[in-house]
């Protein structure tokens, strides 16, 4: 009776998930992920109304692991009110799960000035804290995208090892043997001759 105005909308993060039958019939509409300013401003207005207590590095933190998606941005606010009562970096990131940054910026550091062992220690370590694989290569481009002091071709070169081992990743390899990998080859491309 409806057949010829009924229309259904599916809201998903990734469309491969849905099956060939429903695709098919589906228009497929990719949305770009939303800026940063628009979701600091709407997070803002969101915590405001709800009476949550906040800090700038909690909102710059819940954005940056939002990846753009807003709807990701207010589950993770509203778990870190909830669990926590105030929104900050630290408790954001209790919240999502994800390596702390700064440890994974120093692990950087450490391999661009050659320091294998310690970088290594450390990435590894986030590996057998539980952190997954992805998450760990995915902290570090944040990171190398984020450095002040990397010169253009070195960040160039790192990111481009950085895609082909979430490529691999994505093949499923992902075993600590990537992580080690990668810190190998950060360690060869910044200059800095491996030492304990």
């Amino acid at each position: 009776m409806y057949s010829a105005s009924t229309r259904f909308v599916l809201c998903c993060n990734t469309s491969t998930k849905i099956i060939e039958p429903i695709q098919s019939r589906c228009a497929i509409i990719r949305f770009k992920p939303l800026l940063a300013a628009d979701m600091t401003r709407r997070l803002k207005y969101v915590l405001e109304t709800e009476g949550v207590s906040y800090s700038p590095d909690g909102i710059d933190t819940l954005i940056r692991t939002g990846e753009g998606d807003m709807r990701n941005v207010l589950n993770n606010a509203q778990s870190t009110a909830a669990g926590f009562g105030v929104v900050n970096k630290d408790t954001v990131l209790k919240v999502c799960d994800v390596p702390h940054p700064e440890l994974v910026s120093n692990a950087l550091r450490d391999a661009q000035q050659g320091r294998l062992d310690e970088a290594l220690a450390a990435l590894i370590g986030l590996v057998d804290d539980g952190y997954y694989v992805d998450d760990v290569i995915s902290a570090v481009y944040d990171c190398v995208l984020d450095s002040k002091t990397m010169p253009d071709p070195t960040r160039i070169s790192i990111l481009k090892e950085i895609a082909n081992t979430q490529a691999r990743v994505a093949g499923g390899c992902r075993t600590r043997l990537q992580v080690a990998s990668l810190v190998s080859v950060i360690v060869v491309l910044s200059g800095g001759q491996a030492h304990a």
